[in-house]
This record gives structure tokens, sequence and C-alpha cells, in this order.
């Protein structure tokens, strides 16, 4: 989605309002673009939608897109979410975001979804957490319904993808590195959910 920049417009509006910013670590976010032609296609109609954060994100502004490669612009889509979260994170309405890496929701999905009821507010009992984790709703792809979905398979599929693409791949992270040698981002990023 892009509405990162509209964060803090969002959670100004009610005192009461919270957020997660849920992500995925860069190499993982390289791979699941770079797997198929469709999803470079959004990734470029995507980034079209982006250009003006991208023109308002200082580490970023100066990159020409249309010179970088799939690997490279995937790499500046990451980037361009991650910068505004951290730009974010500076204001007075960070304390009600949370940020969450999916993989530990993947490896810890009943502490995860119990920080994550208690962070919004939502009384949920233990027992409905374990029911919605044995249920479709972690049993199925986010976004494609009809298939099933294991952690394991996706962490093998993460692997396989950064043999077929390392080339892509390190071509994203290398940009990735060079941009944050100057604006570093924390290996994990701050306001977690779970520590």
């Amino acid at each position: 989605s892009t509405c990162v920049d509209l964060m803090g417009e969002i959670l100004s509006r009610d005192p009461k309002r919270r957020a997660l910013f849920l992500y995925s670590d860069l190499e993982s976010h390289l791979s699941a673009i770079l797997k198929s032609e469709s999803r470079r296609n959004l990734l470029k109609i995507h980034l079209e939608e982006l250009r003006c954060l991208i023109g308002r994100c200082r580490p970023l502004s100066s990159l020409r897109l249309a010179t970088l490669s799939d690997g490279e612009l995937a790499a500046v889509h990451w980037l361009t979410y991650i910068y505004f979260f951290l730009e974010f994170c500076q204001t007075k309405d960070a304390k009600r975001i949370r940020s969450l890496n999916c993989e530990t929701l993947l490896d810890h999905p009943e502490k995860t979804l119990a920080a994550l009821f208690r962070h919004f507010r939502l009384k949920v009992e233990a027992n409905e957490i374990k029911k919605l984790i044995k249920g479709p709703v972690f049993r199925r792809h986010a976004k494609d319904v009809t298939k099933e979905f294991n952690p394991a398979d996706r962490r093998e599929e993460i692997e396989d993808l950064r043999g077929v693409f390392s080339k892509e791949i390190g071509e994203g992270m290398a940009l990735a590195n060079m941009i944050m040698d100057g604006y570093p981002i924390p290996k994990t990023l701050p306001r977690e959910l779970i520590k």
C-alpha cells in the first residue's frame, strides 16, 4: 500500500488509534518481488505511485529510477517504506505504532498475536488465539487463499529464489548497502511489538 506517508495523519485524527508496521527483511522482500514477471510489473507501477515519496526521502531522492535494475528497484521500494517508518518514529505519535518482522509472526504466532491484540486493546482469550493459528488464516497464502501455506515451505522457497535470482538480489543488496552507509537502518526496527 502507498499509505506509509499517511501514518501520522491517520493516527493524529484519533488519539486512541494504533497501528502496526509489518515488514520483512530486505533479502526476503527482494526474493518475493523478483520471483515473477507479474510482481516485477506491479513493482514498477507501485514505484510510479511512490515517485513523489521517493523524492521526499533524502537518501533516495537523487536516484534515477529509469536506470535501475529490477533488483535495485525492489530495494528502493523496501527502503522507501523503511525510511518513512523511521521518520515517523521521531514524532509524538510514534508511541502508538509497533513494528513487526513477519518472520517473528511465523516463528512465534501465539506470542505475537497475543501482543498484537494487546497493542490494539482487543480482549482475545488464549484459546481463541490457538484456534486462529490452527485455522485457515495461518494455513493459506495471504495473496492466494486457494494455496496452502506453511512457514517451512515459505523459507525453502525464499532460499531457492535467492539462488535463482542471486545476481539481481545482489544488485539490490549492493544498492541498499551503499545507501545505508550514509543513512543506516537498524537491524531491528524501533517500536518492536515483541522484544
